[in-house]
């Protein structure tokens, strides 16, 4: 096994020679455009890293399934590699080998097979496109990548037999640089399905190979793309828009809302790319004046992925709709001219292509400066978000106060430029005997009322969310377009993840979009459906003596018919909470304590305190 550490830095100091200077070589081929195969013929070379998707829940098998079952045309050629899981749940797929299959006629036929090889590897995607191109050139040849997918900082396909291995952006570059050299031709597409990977640099790279890109700016559920549409159409002229009317019909089927995909035409991508210069130019011009409205943009912008303590961070947000929120046009005009997405209703307003921008935490700006292709964007971050400081940016002038029976908080003059975010978490006391009593967490609501630019008092009201009776301990990860969109931790079938929801401001409808499976390893997961006959456990934050945090099971029920969501009266007793603003480099200030009783629908302060400290929280 590889040193996958050193092969990570390895990609980090060669990225930005091997990604922004051109590979003259294979660019040579490619600019030719002369077809590689007979006119009215199509090959189609899936890369099917199986990884935990395949293992977990037999996802690939699913999707194989699906191309099986599909009426693929004569002249339609479709072959697949397999690897990248430990075991293959339905179909008898070899995990311990690398195997190539032709998809026809409803059945795999085994082509060759090797020892097994690691997905995770640019030379193992080379060998399989080198090989697919020359056994079964094509006039229109698409490639797609199949499994996990991290964006532009871990790329996609993690090989889970060798430690979530992944393709880096530099070594997507390398590989299909490396099947450029014995191209006339472009690839039709690049696909991606996969999470997060419609985002500006995957789209740069392969803007060198293909004329076009499906991907998806969000987490992808676990179904993934509809194959039928996918094998069966490549010959259409309206093939794009029909592979993303298949997907959204897909998910709106399994009653996804949180969806997204994109087709973004390549030939057009060198206008994105200037727009984008200028755009990161501005930045850089007016950052020095204050960063605050920069970050409000990025804040306020559409997010995708992982937004929150316990899930982490993808800090991916719509580039389009980011530019927009700052009057700075050029770039939705760019991109809505090459780009067309379908969103889900808890989605609307992302425009199909993503940008990283450190909303909540700045740990991985240095390693995405070293994968981004825009020298201005990259100085911008370089400039304003890569210096480590200690200094406290945040300052209370009232640290917690009884306001009218509500808790307020005031924050100095010269703070407010630097506020990202401002929250309170909620904990309530329970008596676990006659003699003890835990602090369990509750999560926490962006819901307060801003009195001034420098005042905030919470509206708490009693009131909770609610899953099947059981109160859930829950987060805002995003609020967009009247939509607010939650987290809770949660064991399903005594798996560990997160379950999201979302919570409609114009009816206050509440929708379940997913089950998140917990992972470590920088591989997104995908969102898994939640059925009747699955087992929810909720999990809370027990606070303890030394104001650690563990996670505790909670009640535990078996779905009959559905998931029932709603907003409900908290019971009566005391309950802990406090306020925590966030500033725009992700450092977090804490308020008081205050102690709250609720009694008789009346929420009362009983006591304010200020010796807790929250470092741990």
């Amino acid at each position: 096994m590889k040193n996958r550490r050193m092969k990570k830095i390895l990609s980090c100091n060669l990225f930005i020679i091997l990604f922004i200077v051109p590979i003259l070589q294979g660019c040579a081929h490619l600019n030719a455009n002369r077809a590689m195969g007979p006119k009215g013929t199509q090959s189609i070379f899936v890369y099917m890293c199986g990884s935990t998707l395949e293992t977990k829940t037999g996802a690939a098998s699913k999707n194989i399934q699906e191309m099986l079952d599909s009426n693929i045309p004569d002249s339609t050629t479709v072959v697949m590699q397999t690897g990248g899981a430990k075991k293959w749940r339905v179909l008898d797929i070899d995990p311990s080998r690398s195997q190539r299959y032709l998809v026809k006629d409803g059945e795999l036929t085994l082509l060759s097979e090797t020892n097994r090889q690691n997905m995770g590897e640019s030379e193992t995607l080379s060998d399989f496109l080198k090989w697919g191109v020359e056994t079964y050139p094509a006039e229109k040849m698409g490639v797609i990548l199949w499994d996990h997918g991290g964006g532009s900082l871990s790329g996609v396909c993690f090989d889970e037999n060798y430690n979530m291995d992944s393709l880096s952006l530099m070594e997507l570059d390398a590989a299909f640089a490396s099947a450029g050299e014995i191209m006339t031709d472009q690839f039709e597409y690049i696909g991606f399905d996969a999470c997060l990977m419609a985002n500006y640099e995957t789209a740069y790279v392969a803007s060198k190979y293909a004329r076009n890109m499906i991907a998806s700016e969000e987490l992808e559920p676990s179904g993934g793309w509809d194959y039928e549409s996918v094998t069966t159409r490549f010959a259409d002229e309206a093939y794009y828009e029909n592979v993303l009317q298949a997907y959204q019909k897909k998910c709106e089927a399994q009653g996804k809302q949180a969806y997204t995909l994109s087709h973004i035409d390549l030939t057009q991508f060198f206008a994105i790319q200037t727009a984008f210069d200028l755009f990161a130019e501005n930045l850089l011009k007016v950052a020095p004046s204050g960063l605050k409205p920069i970050a409000d943009a990025a804040t306020n912008a559409v997010t995708f992925g992982y937004n929150s303590r316990l899930e982490g961070y993808s800090n991916l947000i719509d580039l389009a709709d980011f530019a927009q929120l700052l009057q700075q046009e050029n770039i939705k005009q760019a991109i809505e001219k090459s780009v067309t997405a379908v969103n889900g209703k808890d989605k609307q307003g992302a425009y199909g292509l993503s940008v990283y921008y450190p909303v909540r935490e700045t740990k991985f700006v240095k390693n995405y400066i070293e994968n981004t292709v825009s020298e201005p964007y990259c100085s911008f971050l370089n400039s304003f978000y890569t210096v480590d400081s200690e200094a406290s940016l945040i300052h209370f002038t009232d640290k917690g106060s009884d306001a009218d029976g509500e808790f307020h908080i005031s924050l100095s003059d010269d703070s407010v430029q630097y506020v990202s975010n401002v929250e309170y978490h909620l904990y309530q006391f329970k008596s676990v005997s006659e003699f003890e009593e835990k602090i369990y967490g509750l999560g926490s609501d962006s819901d307060l009322i801003q009195n001034a630019p420098n005042s905030y008092t919470t509206s708490f009201e009693g009131k909770w969310v609610a899953l099947n009776d059981t109160f859930l301990n829950c987060s805002v990860i995003d609020l967009k377009d009247g939509v607010i969109t939650f987290s809770s931790p949660v064991l399903l079938n005594n798996q560990s993840g997160t379950l999201r929801f979302s919570f409609r401001l114009s009816d206050g409808s509440l929708s379940v979009q997913g089950f998140l499976p917990a992972d470590s390893s920088g591989a997104s997961e995908r969102l898994q459906s939640v059925k009747p006959g699955d087992s929810i456990t909720v999990l809370y934050e027990e606070r303890t003596p030394n104001y650690t945090v563990n996670l505790i099971e909670g009640n535990r029920f078996v779905i009959e018919d559905e998931l029932l969501l709603s907003v409900k009266q908290l019971p009566d007793g005391y309950f802990q909470s406090y306020i925590v603003v966030t500033d725009i480099f992700g450092k977090q200030y804490y308020s008081n304590d205050a102690v709250l009783l609720k009694s008789n629908g009346q929420i009362v302060i009983e006591t304010i305190s200020d010796e807790v400290d929250h470092g741990l929280v």
